[in-house]
């Protein structure tokens, strides 16, 4: 029996080895590809051939096409982003007069809690005869990234009154985080939360009621409340108004 999960174990460990080798051997050819491929007279290369972004980014990779025959041409223009990359802005299509050149730019948003790495762009261009590519490299970094939602109304409370006030908490970013939340509220206020501790991994949420009572005596018609997101190595606020009426 011994013997058996010896056995068992080694393969265990042979397997992990070989798919970690795998993901390498990828991400090794994927850094090694060429920033520009063509074939005929068209041209397209990225303005940087490498760029440092974070997830949730909106990032603008900017590459020049070149019309390098001695004829106008129209090019028929496309993006290829990895899975789940929003393409935000780019023409379908790109006029050039002979021996010219024109810089495009192409704007894509990076999901929340994209695994760091690197990943490509690329940008083509092809007309009846020629067609080319251009390829950007974008490393994603490690990084926290907290973000407090509020809705968009404004609560009414009666003085004396405790009433309840949604937030939600998402880890955006790619690095599992513990969020410690802080209520500011006016002097004479109460407000209590469920929890002011939240354990997030990368893309996860979490929402909760904020219970919130403006004093019995308070002589405003409204109030601020502050509710700030730490983590060890950022933090967030976001602010509302509480409309109160007089019981």
């Amino acid at each position: 029996m011994k013997k058996r999960t010896y056995l068992t174990l080694g393969a265990t460990l042979a397997i992990v080895i070989f798919v970690a080798m795998g993901i390498f051997l990828v991400q090794r050819q994927q850094q090694n590809l060429p920033s520009e491929e063509s074939n005929g007279l068209i041209k397209v290369h990225p303005v940087t051939m490498q760029m440092a972004v974070d997830p949730d980014d909106f990032v603008t990779a900017v590459f020049v096409v070149s019309n390098l025959s001695n004829e106008w041409r129209s090019y028929q223009l496309g993006a290829m982003v990895p899975d789940g990359w929003e393409i935000v802005n780019l023409p379908k299509a790109l006029e050039l007069d002979k021996q010219s050149q024109q810089e495009l730019f192409l704007t894509v948003q990076v999901p929340p809690a994209t695994k760091a790495g690197d990943y490509s762009l690329n940008l083509s261009a092809k007309s009846e005869t020629d067609h080319a590519l251009g390829r950007m490299q974008m490393q994603v970094r490690s990084v926290e990234h907290v973000k407090l939602i509020l809705p968009t109304w404004q609560p009414l409370i009666s003085a004396g009154e405790e009433k309840s006030y949604p937030i939600t908490v998402t880890n955006r970013g790619n690095l599992a985080t513990n969020v410690h939340l802080v209520v500011i509220a006016p002097e004479g206020w109460q407000t209590r939360l469920p929890s002011y501790m939240i354990a997030l991994i990368p893309g996860q949420s979490q929402s909760m009621e904020l219970f919130i009572k403006p004093s019995e005596k308070t002589p405003a018609s409204q109030g601020k409340i502050t509710v700030q997101a730490t983590s060890a190595k950022l933090q967030q606020q976001v602010s509302f108004t509480v409309v109160v009426s007089p019981r």
